[in-house]
């Protein structure tokens, strides 16, 4: 039986490690955005769905989204080879790790508000 080239198996283990990313503070200053729109949403208006369970349904949801990518970063900063130091050390990793640590706060609060929701009477 003949072996095609992309039948043969590979000599090294996979790559378990996700490939190195960028300083993205794009990223983190949209997210920024959207827990900002969900307080001010309900700080104008009384209820996004109808219910205080679905609003804070929604808020806790939506905090957890945006704290994933800075503590995502949090873990490859520690425990991986994917960012160097020497890259942190300069003024574009320090604004970097800055704005999540603001953006982690961000969806702390998103969560925080959407918890109150919760235990607000209808």
């Amino acid at each position: 039986m003949h072996e095609t080239p992309s039948a043969k198996q590979s000599s090294q283990p996979p790559l378990l490690i996700a490939p190195r990313q960028n300083f993205n503070t794009g990223l983190l200053i949209i997210m920024v955005v959207l827990g900002c729109c969900y307080a001010l949403w309900l700080y104008l208006r009384p209820t996004i769905t109808g219910s205080n369970l679905g609003d804070s349904a929604i808020g806790v949801l939506l905090g957890i989204y945006i704290c994933s990518r800075p503590v995502s970063n949090l873990m490859d900063l520690l425990f991986t080879q994917n960012i160097r130091w020497n890259e942190i050390r300069k003024r574009a990793g320090i604004m970097w790790l800055f704005m999540n640590f603001i953006t982690t706060f961000a969806g702390w609060a998103t969560i925080v508000l959407g918890a109150t929701r919760m235990v607000r009477p209808d």
